[in-house]
């Protein structure tokens, strides 16, 4: 009892909390599903268009992936394009249906298909509103009360309306297909699909020539697509090998990433491997800022927001690129007063995060940032505050867990990268943002003269805080108890 008594009268000099080992938080999302979950994030900005988004060179094939919710027009595309050096006449690739879904909340009614194809433009046509006639084949993948179909299926574009033809051949998800379009240089399109031992074509007759298309526009990859202009949703996988050009292979996918040199669309990995969400994304062109970018739905957003980073050391960059994996959001604006009329646009829009660069020798640097939008696209900003963290040491491969924090009773925000802080306190007026976000992202940024290719993944994210303990709750209720028995 006297143990009691002193521990009792010491923790009311000095303020002890007697209130046991506070509860911590739980993470909103730890990615341990096998999918992003769209109740928590989507992939684009007010839509889950490319929630997940795969364009992957791995194992001699290219693997596209794309699942979420479609556009406002009902669809969503993963595609590439090739850049062939001469008229096209004939095109073709082996492609394999690997799985898909329609998603759990749509209406079979509402979807047309998900689809793994090939496309093209081979000529122009002065019929109609005149323009390029395009054509396209691939596997589609319907589902109804009845089961699931998996079908090939064939269509030319014209600017008058289309002209679909079935075919019979039975497919196999996980076998690869010879899909193949022929071109007469006139106006006929041959559509063909081969197993290896069976070839099934049909011809079709297109409007009538007037001259060359603009250029081939042949693409290949993975969509999802509505029965109209109507929200739709699910998920597609499928690869992609041996693309042929007027008989000449074109790309084997036998080297990674893709090639620039052939494809005018760069890798990309948004997707869960590992229980980490696993975000890549690649630079090939020197262009300012190539993006991979998933947004917390607003119903979770807090005025708190952490993740785990992990930035690998198999990112790669030449020349004056670097990458960076930034955990942020928008928290105030400080032009138009929160009236929905005042606002014009992202103009005054403040935004505040984390970010971890690497640079082509692989150091990290951490750093703590707040940015102002001064204009309505937020394509010109005005850096706040900037600040290195001093003691937070970043190691590739390895967890470090970032925060940014809105401390609204004094407007100050607050940085951690592990254990190291920053705050910035904002003066002057402030109003709510006009979008209020929560992003988690990853960029390869150039000024023209380098390429990269950063892999990085984010794990556990929060959106509440954990109390801080005090060091007593660790064994005070053991004392406690101990004091009772004597």
């Amino acid at each position: 009892m006297k143990l009691l008594l002193y521990v009792v009268l010491f923790c009311a000099m000095f303020s002890c909390a007697l209130t046991g080992v506070a509860p911590a938080a739980t993470p909103l999302d730890d990615f341990s599903g096998n999918r992003p979950d769209s109740s928590k994030w989507y992939g684009r900005f007010w839509y889950e268009d490319g929630l997940i988004m795969v364009r992957e060179v791995t194992g001699g094939k290219l693997v596209s992936k794309i699942g979420g919710r479609t556009d406002d027009n009902g669809i969503a595309s993963n595609s590439t394009g090739l850049i062939p050096s001469e008229e096209v006449t004939s095109f073709s690739a082996k492609v394999s249906y690997i799985e898909g879904a329609y998603g759990p909340a749509v209406d079979d009614n509402d979807m047309y298909g998900l689809f793994a194809e090939i496309s093209g433009n081979f000529y122009k046509t002065a019929e109609g509103a005149g323009g390029d006639v395009g054509s396209s084949i691939g596997i589609r993948y319907q589902e109804d009360n009845q089961g699931t179909t998996l079908e090939i299926f064939a269509r030319v574009y014209t600017p008058s309306g289309q002209i679909d033809t079935p075919f019979t051949t039975t497919i196999t998800p996980g076998q690869e297909y010879i899909l193949k379009i022929d071109y007469d240089g006139d106006h006929t399109l041959t559509f063909s699909v081969s197993d290896g031992s069976q070839t099934e074509s049909h011809a079709v007759t297109g409007p009538t020539r007037s001259g060359a298309t603009d250029g081939p526009g042949l693409y290949l990859g993975s969509s999802i697509i509505a029965a109209g202009n109507i929200i739709g949703g699910g998920y597609v996988h499928a690869t992609f090998d041996d693309v042929m050009v007027n008989g000449s292979l074109y790309d084997d996918f036998s080297s990674a990433p893709l090639d620039g040199n052939k494809w005018i669309d760069h890798e990309i990995v948004r997707e869960i491997r590992d229980n980490r969400l696993q975000m890549n994304v690649q630079n090939t062109f020197g262009e300012p800022s190539a993006d991979n970018q998933i947004y917390l739905q607003p119903q979770h957003i807090t005025n708190y927001f952490q993740a785990d980073v992990i930035v690998s050391g198999d990112s790669v960059y030449n020349g004056d690129a670097h990458g960076e994996a930034l955990v942020y959001g928008s928290f105030y604006n400080s032009m138009h007063d929160g009236t929905a009329s005042s606002y014009n646009d992202s103009e005054g829009d403040i935004y505040a995060g984390t970010t971890v660069s690497q640079d082509a020798n692989g150091n990290l640097q951490p750093q703590a940032w707040v940015v102002q939008c001064d204009d309505s696209q937020c394509d010109q900003i005005s850096l706040l505050y900037g600040q290195n963290f001093s003691s937070c040491q970043v190691q590739a491969d390895t967890p470090t867990t970032f925060s940014v924090e809105n401390r609204e009773a004094d407007a100050t925000i607050i940085f951690h990268c592990d254990q190291d802080e920053l705050s910035y306190q904002l003066t002057g007026p402030l109003y709510a943002p006009r979008y209020k976000l929560r992003k988690l992202k990853t960029s390869v940024k150039s000024n023209g003269n380098g390429t990269g290719y950063i892999k990085a993944a984010f794990d556990n994210v929060f959106v509440k805080k954990s109390r801080k303990k005090s060091p007593w709750n660790l064994f005070l209720p053991a004392i406690l108890t101990t004091g009772a028995k004597k």
